[in-house]
Order: structure tokens, then C-alpha cells, then sequence
């Protein structure tokens, strides 16, 4: 029975072997690629640009004739490893704390060149950090402290200097490194405590500035306003008095010809000035008690009604 059990362990052990044996030689003769990565076959020392590095099961000769280089082939965020804290002088000499993130990854045109110059995600961060920092010092350095902090948005210049950001680390980044930064942005923007306080009193300023600009235009323009009116009202004026002396000569000129054809029949103006005012003076509603001796009411009186019949009574 012991035997028996011998035998038994003795056939796994030695099957046991030969896996482990495969293993080893498939993995000195096959390398294996996932969907996640970039793969370089170096031989001797030389990048094998042409060979195969697809997802899957590739063979290769064994190490050290050949050896297989990977990398991560998918974007990655990176804010830097250190300088985040740093103060920024802006183009008007403030004060400024700014952090900026990328996202980048291994050009898929340039490996080689990332293989060679940068090899590790970790060196490949280092030389970001750098370039990130010097790259954020050039770029705030050309631009004034109201483009980031502003009451008028017209003036903020958020996104430009962002672009700018971009395209500098962009640029070095794919040409000295083979690393593309897909894109770039600032990620925070504070102030230093003693920079606070005089970043404050300077909006004040800035502000108190507006508004007394605002208020000289306005006290103008009132001006202006007030003096045109004045201008009017003077025409207005002219205008009226003028048309009042016309319709003035006009009515002295029918007066005087009225006059004219009374002065030719007293009697008769009298009366009709009398007549016209007893017109005025009564209606349906009034009721009158006056001596017939006071005008107009004499019209009504015996003597004036002789008076104005006694021609009618001669001519019969």
C-alpha cells in the first residue's frame, strides 16, 4: 500500500516538473501583450520597431538576446509631485498660489522615444513636474492678476491662459519626452495670506475708481441732458411769444376795424355790447331782479322800448 502511494506522489511530483518546466520555457520563447499596454521587443540592446506588440501571445527569443519592454498605454491625471504650494508673481507683481493637472500618456508614435529617454512612469513624472512648473511660471508671469480674479467678466482670461498652459507643456512634452498630454488646466488658484489683504484694498481701489467714472459720466450727461432742455424750453418760449404777437396784431387789427364800424353808429355798438352781455348773463336756469335802469337790463326799461319804436310809429 505504501508503495502504491509512492508511485502515485512520485507521477505528480514529476508531472508537477514538467509544467513548471513549460512554463519557463514558454516564457523564454512567448511573451504575452494586454489591451492596457504598449509592448517593445529590445534584442541585443535594439528597440524591434517592426515586431509585433498587439494584444496577445507573441514569441520572442529567449533573455538575454530578447527582452520586452511595457508600458501603460492609457491617460493618466498628474498635478505634479511637488510645487503645488509655490507662489506665482504675476505680470503686476502679485503674489499668486496656482496648481495646474494634465492628463497624459505614452505617445502612440513616439514609444521608442518614450522607451529610451523616460522608460518608467515614475521618471515620466518627474520630468512633468519640471516641466509643468517652469511652463506655469512663464505663462501667469505674461499675465496680469485682474485676467484670473475679476468683477467684469469681459476682462477674465480664465481659459486662454489655460490654452497657453496646454500648448507650451504640450509642445515640449511630445517633443523631448515622446509624452502626450491630452489636456491641461489650472486646478486651484488661492492667495497668500499677506498678498490677501492688498489684492483686497487694490479691488477697493479699482472699484471706487469705476464708480467715480461712473458718476463724473452720469454729472456730464445730466449736464448735457439739462442744457438741451434749457435749449428747447428757450425755442419753445421764442416760438410762443412770436405766435402770441402775431395772433395779438391780428386781433388788435379785427379790433380796430370793429371799432371802426361802431364809431360810424354809436347807438348801435352801445346796444349791441349791451345785447351781447344780456346774452351772457342769462339762461334757462337763472332768474334776475335789477332795476331796468342799470345796463344791460335798460334794454328792458318803457323808455328805451319808446325809444326804439318811436321810428317804426313815425314812418306810419
Amino acid at each position: 500500500m505504501s508503495t502504491e502511494t509512492e508511485k502515485k506522489k512520485s507521477k505528480f511530483v514529476v508531472a508537477l516538473i514538467a509544467i513548471v518546466s513549460l512554463i519557463f520555457i514558454a516564457s523564454l520563447f512567448f511573451y504575452t501583450v494586454e489591451e492596457n499596454q504598449y509592448a517593445v521587443v529590445i534584442r541585443l540592446g535594439e528597440p524591434q520597431i517592426e515586431s509585433d506588440t498587439s494584444p496577445g501571445i507573441h514569441a520572442k527569443l529567449p533573455y538575454p538576446i530578447d527582452d520586452v519592454w511595457y508600458h501603460d498605454r492609457r491617460a493618466m491625471v498628474f498635478a505634479g509631485n511637488s510645487g503645488e504650494l509655490e507662489e506665482v508673481l504675476t505680470k503686476d507683481k502679485i503674489n499668486v498660489i496656482v496648481s495646474v493637472y494634465i492628463t497624459w500618456r505614452v505617445d502612440p508614435n513616439q514609444v521608442v522615444t518614450f522607451m529610451n529617454r523616460v522608460k518608467t512612469t515614475e521618471n515620466a513624472q518627474e520630468k512633468l513636474t519640471d516641466l509643468i512648473r517652469s511652463t506655469k511660471n512663464n505663462v501667469i508671469g505674461r499675465h496680469s492678476f485682474s485676467e484670473f480674479i475679476n468683477a467684469n467678466q469681459d476682462i477674465i482670461n480664465l481659459q486662454e491662459i489655460q490654452d497657453e498652459i496646454y500648448r507650451e507643456i504640450a509642445a515640449d512634452a511630445q517633443e523631448l519626452f515622446g509624452i502626450e498630454v491630452r489636456s491641461a488646466g489650472i486646478q486651484h488658484f488661492g492667495l497668500p495670506e499677506n498678498t490677501s489683504q492688498k489684492v483686497f484694498e487694490r479691488m477697493r481701489a479699482e472699484r471706487k475708481r469705476e464708480a467715480d467714472t461712473i458718476r463724473a459720466s452720469g454729472r456730464a450727461e445730466s449736464s448735457r441732458i439739462k442744457a438741451e432742455a434749457d435749449t428747447k424750453r428757450a425755442e419753445i418760449i421764442s416760438t410762443a411769444r412770436a405766435e402770441a404777437t402775431t395772433i395779438r396784431a391780428q386781433a388788435d387789427k379785427l379790433a380796430n376795424q370793429s371799432y371802426q364800424e361802431f364809431a360810424k353808429d354809436p347807438e348801435l355798438a352801445s346796444f349791441l355790447f349791451e345785447l351781447e352781455a344780456l346774452e351772457k348773463m342769462l339762461n334757462k336756469d337763472t332768474y334776475l331782479i335789477l332795476d331796468t335802469t342799470t345796463p344791460p337790463m335798460n334794454l328792458f326799461s318803457e323808455e328805451y322800448l319808446k325809444k326804439m319804436t318811436a321810428p317804426a310809429e313815425e314812418g306810419k
